[in-house]
């Protein structure tokens, strides 16, 4: 299921996968200047989450694949994600980087990576 929150100063995208108990989350900014990454980004996944049961089974990919989707149809042109080391492990910020992501920005166990759709 696709949720779009349109807000004030953003558009938000929900994406659930009810199924397999999974869904991701995705920013788009109305103003320029709130942008990620300087504005090199049109929008911002901000949330991915899989149920236990269901990791390692495609879940995620799929639902990475369908918010980019969608943000495509939306008109956006590229698109952040952020990995923080403190919370995730190192696999997920290579799992990234297979997407198709490159990191942008980094920080000591941070960094922001950015996908042209």
């Amino acid at each position: 299921m696709i949720q779009h929150q349109h807000w004030e100063d953003s558009t938000r995208i929900l994406i659930t996968d009810e199924q397999h108990h999974g869904s991701i989350q995705a920013f788009i900014p109305h103003r320029a200047e709130d942008k990620p990454l300087d504005g090199e980004a049109d929008a911002l996944i901000y949330s991915l989450w899989v149920g236990e049961r269901h990791r390692g089974c495609g879940v995620a990919k799929l639902l990475m694949e369908a918010a980019e989707s969608e943000l495509k149809r939306c008109g956006i042109a590229t698109v952040a994600i952020s990995w923080d080391g403190r919370d995730s492990p190192q696999w997920v910020l290579r799992w990234y980087e297979r997407l198709g992501y490159e990191g942008k920005a980094f920080d000591y166990r941070c960094c922001t990576l950015l996908k042209r759709l």
